[in-house]
């Protein structure tokens, strides 16, 4: 049974407002995002009666208190991870091209209880561990080794004793898995398989990155051509939760290997449109252009337009970026505009579309916070077998997981890092 000690809903904070009247007036001249420039976060408030376990946090001009319990050792409690993760959850919209989406968010461990590992991306390579000694038992997933010399890229699947990219393969069993779970699971859950991380970075800001799993990408082309098992994506914020002025600094977008950055404050915004449970809020930059491919002029990844959801809850604020996620291939695009050749559409016109619910805290790769997170981050191998690559035109080798991408930002100091060569990174 997976052990993890920090599921299900976001802690209750006991919260003290410091400066309200200031944070109104504040809040009253702002466009609804927070977003800004790059003013410093006010200095908190004072609290009384956090007492020696609880810290002082400021949340958008509050101070609060929050449990000093800081399990990643990354700097940053537990609990304030929480509330950031939640504060900042994406909005997923799908897509439809020639039909709906039918490979459907999928978590890990589900899938790697379906799965078994073998030593190369042929399906019928040796099997190393089963799925019926993986499913309930995920940790040994980071035990298996391989003393074959003549597979070279092998070794510990453990990233912390062997901390490389290896070829180790996950082979998903069946096209079950592959499509995960129904859509009717994947709406009353309202987050599957999508998994969070925060950091503090080094000028105070906080980088927050939100990290979806699907158990198969799909082009819809003849021959399966450029599809591959399991699949990675990730939209990422960079904010100052405590600064009621210049909240959001920045979303990323990662759309192919390209990361399409938004940074605010916007040139300008348009009239919100409501949606089911809220409205979305389109923010135009300097590149604003509604027509362009990804490997032609890059001046248009950034700084061109973003999408923020807010719910209908008073108050409520846009944002939550809004994910529009490609048919089939999944990348994860800021708008339906833009395009690559030979790509699905990601127009984002589906029927499915959901606010992720509640987003399990990943921790960091040097110490992570639960069974599940160790075998997300530490697993040093790939989350798929099967794949339809062209040589010399398409590389689709199934993923390796989120810390050896390259949109996972790790703290300056982690002595892991620092043993991990850059040939292991990529994505």
């Amino acid at each position: 049974m997976v052990m993890n000690h920090r599921q299900s809903a976001v802690r209750t904070v006991a919260m003290t407002v410091a400066t309200a009247v200031t944070v109104a007036a504040m809040l009253a001249a702002c466009d609804g995002t927070g977003g800004g420039g790059s003013e410093g976060v006010p200095a908190p408030a004072a609290v009384t009666g956090c007492g020696p376990a609880k810290v002082m946090k400021t949340l958008r001009g509050d101070a609060i208190c929050v449990a000093s319990t800081d399990s990643d050792q990354d700097g940053t409690p537990d609990e304030f991870e929480d509330l950031i993760l939640q504060r900042y959850r994406p909005y997923l919209r799908f897509s439809v091209d020639d039909g709906e989406e039918t490979f459907r968010p999928t978590d890990a461990l589900w899938y790697l209880a379906r799965s078994d590992l073998i030593v190369s991306g042929d399906e019928d390579s040796e099997v190393v561990l089963s799925h019926q000694q993986l499913a309930g038992h995920y940790e040994r997933l980071l035990a298996a080794d391989h003393k074959n010399l003549l597979v070279s890229r092998l070794g510990p699947t453990d990233l912390t004793r062997n901390p490389r990219r290896t070829d180790w393969h996950i082979n998903p069993l069946g096209d079950d898995t592959r499509r995960g779970p129904e859509w009717d699971v994947v709406m009353r859950k309202q987050n599957t398989g999508l998994y969070g991380h925060v950091l503090e970075l080094r000028t105070g800001e906080y980088q927050v990155e939100y990290w979806q799993f699907f158990g198969y990408s799909s082009v819809n082309r003849a021959f399966d051509i450029a599809d591959h098992e399991g699949d990675w994506t990730c939209v990422s914020l960079i904010v100052q939760p405590g600064d009621p002025e210049h909240e959001l600094l920045s979303v990323t977008h990662r759309a192919h290997g390209y990361p399409l950055t938004f940074h605010f404050p916007s040139r300008r915004s348009v009239d919100p449109v409501p949606v089911s449970g809220g409205a979305i809020k389109e923010y135009r930059g300097g590149n604003y252009d509604t027509d362009f491919d990804l490997r032609g002029n890059k001046t248009f990844h950034s700084d061109n337009a973003v999408r923020m959801f807010r719910t209908d809850e008073p108050g409520a604020l846009f944002l939550h970026p809004v994910v529009f996620v490609e048919r089939g291939a999944h990348e994860f695009w800021p708008t339906e505009n833009g395009s690559i050749i030979g790509a699905p559409k990601h127009n984002g016109v589906g029927r499915y579309r959901y606010l992720v619910g509640t987003v399990p805290n990943l921790g960091e790769v040097d110490h992570p916070l639960d069974t599940r997170a160790r075998v997300i981050l530490h697993y040093n191998g790939l989350w798929g077998a099967y794949s339809r690559s062209v040589p010399g035109i398409i590389d689709t080798t199934p993923p390796q997981g989120p810390a050896l991408h390259t949109g996972w930002v790790w703290p300056r100091d982690s002595a892991l890092r620092r043993r991990i060569g850059s040939e292991s990174f990529g994505g």
